[in-house]
């Protein structure tokens, strides 16, 4: 094994073997600090060339080639060459102590320009799942085209989300309704603090288990949200568990 790939705040490789070690470090030493850039290369030992993929925040990702004998890099495509990242909002990673004292993970995408402390409509993106990861600070499409409207976005990783380890993933269990949905409000009351979110201007959006949270947002907390939106939300749990059960 010569190394791994992981996602932590971010993408990010860890090389277990010194040679390998060296080309990251060249690669990363030639684009912008912010990147995350991972090496596609099959049988990496042997390899003269890379094909790097780098993204970021506000950089949706493009693709270059790395020659390892001349140590040069030469873009070679972008899968959206027309997105100017300067115009993108900044991503960026927060932990929330929750009422019951777990930590939960936080992504919030920033509009352009905007100071980071001044209070603005919020749009809280639930996702679905439940039990995936929800997001990192790459760039993501649908909240940054939220931040680019002037939306501040918010992305919990509520407990039951994975890739934060078990404990994390175990805390959602029988959680629907009750501790997953009190964490979207703990993120919402940190994030008004700390984050620039106008507690007064906050909806609620999700596909899926996020359409659920979102209907149960305005069930349980009517007066937090000043719209919620469904997504081929799910509504009727007891349909839900009896279609699960035919197919298994």
């Amino acid at each position: 094994m010569l190394g791994l790939h992981a996602v932590l705040d971010r993408p990010t490789s860890v090389w277990f073997d010194a040679d390998m070690q060296r080309v990251q470090n060249a690669i990363d030493a030639a684009l912008p600090k912010d990147r995350s850039n991972r090496l596609h290369c099959g049988n990496c030992q042997s390899r003269r060339f890379f094909v790097v993929h780098s993204t970021s925040d506000r950089q949706a990702g493009e693709y270059l080639l790395f020659d390892k004998s001349k140590s040069t890099l030469e873009r070679i495509g972008a899968a959206r060459p027309r997105l100017d990242e300067a115009t993108q909002g900044r991503r960026s990673y927060h932990r929330v102590t929750t009422r019951d004292g777990l930590s939960m993970p936080l992504y919030v995408t920033h509009p352009p320009g905007a100071d980071a402390k001044t209070a603005l409509p919020t749009v809280v993106l639930v996702h679905g799942g439940p039990w995936v990861r929800g997001a990192s600070t790459r760039w993501r499409g649908q909240p940054q085209f939220l931040a680019t409207r002037g939306y501040r976005v918010l992305e919990p990783e509520f407990r039951g989300s994975e890739g934060y380890g078990f404990k994390h993933f175990q805390a959602g269990w029988k959680q629907w309704g009750s501790g997953m949905q009190n964490d979207l409000v703990d993120a919402i009351q940190w994030a008004s603090q700390h984050a620039g979110v106008d507690p007064a201007r906050v909806c609620v959006v999700g596909g899926s288990y996020g359409g659920y949270a979102a209907l149960m947002g305005a069930v349980v907390t009517p007066g937090l949200y000043q719209a919620a939106v469904s997504l081929a939300g799910v509504s009727d749990l007891r349909e839900l568990i009896a279609y699960v059960r035919k197919e298994d």
